[in-house]
Formats: structure tokens, sequence, C-alpha cells
């Protein structure tokens, strides 16, 4: 894949700056593809798919491409293969890569994910985009660095300081704002550990979010603002979702009812007007939805037990996108509540609706296969449906990113 100037026909622009990924014909080279009836749980309905699912391997045999992020404004997608972090343009209509491999453009040497616990993430404010990792720097220290697209390569440089480590990166996707806003973990030297967030403006500055329940609280971002929830142990059950708002520094708990909250998502859902929703985790396995009506908590609008057609019991790493006008989750369902990371443990890639009841939308889009690991489900509006994107591990112990066909408009 060649970096060319200018944005005529067959260009992606990259951050407004005239430079561009040339777009190639598929060569169709080591794209592995899998053609399944629709596997729906007995209390949902199916993407109108005929003929089934389509799942395809985006990766070149012998390859492992990990934690794949999907660019907030084009068909791109960033990954992590061996360490290094690559770049590789994406073909709207097909949800594929555009080159053989998608190893486009080349950004820099990432640390392992079994130590950041996330892969490279893409920024957005109104100077455009760039991508957020960790890497491993002196004295054995992690912290955070920056890669900005410039000239057809990228400009990296580290974000925080050496005064502690600081992993899993989550970042913030405004066009309208000033700057980028970074949610992490933080690991000594004090406090002992945290979840914080930073504006990319005033890197040095931590802002804990205190109190945060061990072991639950995961961050996410709404896109398109500058409000971040996590869970903190506070009320019944000590695990509720707080809100924040990074432009203003402001936390409040947003929530009030029993079970434990783990990893809030927050979105703005076109089925409530816009208003800002959250689906958080509760007790490990059902998904709870939230909306804000303005009063001092959100209401709790619908509660989304795992399918009835799967033997699994517990939902992890759930993303909400809207898709056709209207909001579905993307989410890995497990038969252990362990890490994704570190517990080697079955899995399966679901989406969901959000509406209540017997008639919720429900699609599983994995192979079907037993025994296999699969999780970090993630999604693109394509020309004529939305692409859903996940990591497999395969018997070989690599990592395969399959594109799976979902049927919905996008």
């Amino acid at each position: 894949m060649h970096l060319q100037h200018g944005t005529g026909a067959g260009v992606v622009p990259v951050r407004g700056l005239g430079v561009g990924i040339a777009l190639v014909t598929l060569s169709g080279a080591a794209m592995a593809q899998t053609r399944l009836p629709p596997v729906a749980s007995a209390d949902g309905r199916v993407a109108p798919r005929p003929g089934g699912i389509v799942l395809d391997v985006m990766n070149p045999p012998g390859t492992s491409y990990l934690d794949p992020e999907i660019h907030p404004e084009r068909p791109e997608m960033v990954f992590q293969m061996a360490g290094d972090v690559w770049v590789g343009a994406l073909d709207p209509g097909t949800g594929l890569f555009v080159s053989a491999t998608g190893q486009d453009v080349f950004v820099d040497r990432a640390a392992s994910l079994t130590v950041a616990r996330n892969g490279p993430e893409y920024g957005l404010d109104r100077d455009g985009t760039a991508i957020f990792y960790n890497r491993n720097d002196v004295g054995g220290r992690v912290r955070i660095w920056r890669a900005t697209p410039l000239g057809g390569t990228f400009v990296t440089e580290p974000l925080t300081a050496l005064d502690g480590d600081r992993i899993n990166p989550l970042v913030s996707q405004d066009p309208l704002a000033a700057s980028t806003y970074v949610a992490y973990a933080r690991f000594g030297p004090t406090p002992p550990s945290s979840i914080a967030w930073l504006d990319e403006a005033l890197p040095a500055v931590d802002n804990d979010i205190t109190p945060v329940l061990p072991g639950f609280a995961g961050f996410r971002w709404a896109r398109g603002s500058s409000l971040l929830t996590s869970t903190v142990a506070a009320g019944l059950d000590a695990g509720q979702v707080v809100l924040v708002d990074a432009s203003t520094g402001i936390e409040r708990v947003v929530t009030d009812d029993a079970g434990i909250k783990f990893d809030p998502f927050p979105w703005f859902a076109p089925e409530f007007g816009g208003a800002l929703a959250v689906a958080a985790i509760v007790n490990g396995s059902d998904i709870a939805v939230y909306r804000d009506t303005g009063g001092p908590t959100f209401d709790r609008v619908a509660l989304l037990p795992v399918p009835t057609g799967t033997t699994m019991s517990f939902a992890q790493s759930h993303e909400p996108f809207v898709s056709g006008g209207r909001s579905y989750l993307s989410l890995t369902l497990k038969d252990d509540p362990g890490s994704i990371y570190t517990d080697v443990t079955e899995s399966q890639i679901w989406v969901y609706g959000i509406e209540p009841g017997p008639g919720r939308f429900t699609l599983r889009c994995d192979d079907g296969e037993a025994g296999r690991i699969r999780h970090e489900a993630e999604t693109m509006a394509g020309t004529n449906e939305t692409f859903l994107y996940y990591n497999e591990l395969r018997p070989s112990g690599r990592f395969d990113v399959i594109r799976c066909r979902t049927g919905l408009s996008p």
C-alpha cells in the first residue's frame, strides 16, 4: 500500500491534511470465507441475510492481528501485530481490507496487550484524529503515547510521565472539542491504583475517579462528547454508575438500583430522542439500559438477559452502536466471568437490540464452533450494512480478526 497526496477518486483523506491511503483492488488472497445459517435465540429474530451470516478472516495465514479498532470518521482499522501498530484502509462496500494484508501504514511499537490490557485507540477532536496506545519505556514503565498522522506517516510522542504505570487507555471522540481526553488505569507510586482521566493539553494532571469499585470499574466515553462513565463503590450493592464530564470535572452518581454495574457504556440513543443512555452489565450477566430523563438519577428502561439460545452465562465487553436509526449492543458471552485477557474460556459474539421483551433482536455472529475464545467486538457502518469485527483465538495460538456481515442497515 502506498501513500499519495491529493483527495481525488480512490483516496481516503487523513485529518484533512491532503494526505490519503490509496485504495487498491482487493487481491482476494488469504481470505477464508464461511457462510452459515443465522443463529438466533428463541426469544429473538435474526437479520434478513439470505443464506445466513457471512464470516471472513481478515488477516493473512500465519499472522495475529489483535484488538482491532475502527476509525470514527472513515473506513479504516488500527490493530496490533506482534507488538507493531498498523493502520489499514477498509472497503465500505465489503468491510474487508482494501489491500491484501491491511498493513498499510506503520505507526509504532506498542506494549504487549497482556500488559496494556487494551490495544491502540482512536481519539478525535476538532483538530482531527490521533492514535493513543501504551508503550514500554525507561525503567520498564508503561506510559501512554500519542501518534498523530502527518505527511503520510505518524509523529509519535509520549503523553504521560514516568512516575507510574498508566495502562488501558480509552479515548474521547468529539469532533467539536478543543482537546482529546484519555481515561486509564493508574498504578503507583501513590495512590496504589485508581481510574483516572487526563486532558491531552494537560497530560501531567491525573484526575482520579474515586472511590472506584475494585475489580468492577470499567470506564467508557460517550462518542461525540466529553462524558465518561465508570462504577463507584456507592449506593445500593456498592456498585453504581458514575458520570464524569471531563470538560467541567463534575462527577455524579446516576444510578441507585440494585445490582453491581460493570463496564457502563454511554451513548446517545435515537430511541430516546438522542438523550444520553447507558448500558451496564449487572452482576456479570444481564445488561441494564438506563436513560437520562433529567432527574437526579437515570431511569432503568430495560434489563436484557442472556439469550435462551446459548449455554453461556456471563456478558462482557459490550459496545452500543446505532444502525438504521436504532440502538444495538455488540458483546461477548462467556461461560466464565474472568478477564478476556487472562482467562482461557469459551466465548461467543452476539448482537442485541435494546428493546425488552420477547421480540428483542438477538443475532449470534460467530461460526458456532465450540471451545473457541472470541472477544473485542467492534462495528463499522458500511455502504449497505453494518459490519462487525472481533478477535478469535485459533488452535494454532494465533488471533484472527473476523468480519461478520450483520445484514443490519447502516
